[in-house]
């Protein structure tokens, strides 16, 4: 079963940590398209190659874009992120205020639960 762990760009320490601490070894690295994202990323990596992609639906929140777009982003972002074929993702977001917290750690069925639970919050068109 694949876990999938987020973790801010704005705390390269606590991700590599985190990414040394994984049960697994990380096989998937999916960024926030941002330097800071990359940088935190490859500081986790620590040195080892690991296939990494930038996901535009992870960006940070941009001028003129409600908290409510950025939730639909990130909810399709999980939909994306489920597809690749891993075993321990590391996912470097420059924004983890959808999950309210520092780092999250989950299943791919708790990919899709979060997926379906931010879209079932948002405001309907």
């Amino acid at each position: 079963m694949a876990t999938y762990t987020f973790v801010s760009s704005l705390q390269p320490t606590v991700s590599a940590r985190v990414a040394a601490e994984a049960a697994e070894p990380i096989d998937l690295c999916v960024t926030s398209p941002s330097v800071d994202a990359r940088t935190t990323a490859a500081a986790a990596r620590n040195g080892h190659f690991v296939f990494t992609v930038d996901e535009p639906l992870l960006a940070g929140r941009v001028r003129d874009e409600s908290v409510n777009d950025v939730r639909a982003r990130y909810a399709q972002a999980l939909r994306v992120i489920a597809a690749y074929n891993t075993r321990s993702a590391l996912v470097v977001c420059d924004d983890l205020g959808v999950f309210g917290q520092t780092a999250v750690t989950m299943d791919g069925a708790g990919l899709f639960e979060t997926a379906d639970a931010i879209e079932r919050a948002l405001p309907l068109p």
